[in-house]
């Protein structure tokens, strides 16, 4: 048994909250929006990626789901994976496009 199975809400909780960011993020680079400063999304860029590698590939899933699939963790992670392209590309054109996270600047 693994010592952070007990630990499954914490780690869901985490996930949530992660996510929710994520959402705004994607929530502001379709409407155009100015959020955070685009610092903040260079940072959380990185920070989302490194969170999702670690909550689909590290955690083991809950026993509930591993008793009812018979496929690897692997597999479902990467087909989760998948879904998360999008966003990833969302957040990344956010971060570090100029045009999209920071006003235009005056001309002088």
């Amino acid at each position: 048994m693994y010592l952070w199975q007990s630990f499954s809400r914490f780690w869901e909780f985490t996930d949530l909250v992660v996510f929710f960011i994520a959402l705004i993020g994607l929530f502001a680079f379709s409407w155009e929006k100015i959020i955070f400063p685009k610092l903040f999304w260079k940072a959380y860029f990185f920070i989302h990626i490194v969170w999702n590698i670690f909550y689909l590939y590290i955690l083991p899933l809950p026993e509930k789901i591993i008793e009812t699939m018979e496929v690897s963790q692997f597999y479902i992670s990467t087909i989760s994976v998948v879904f998360y392209i999008p966003l990833f590309f969302a957040l990344y054109y956010y971060a570090f496009q100029p045009s999209m996270s920071e006003p235009p600047q005056k001309r002088l």
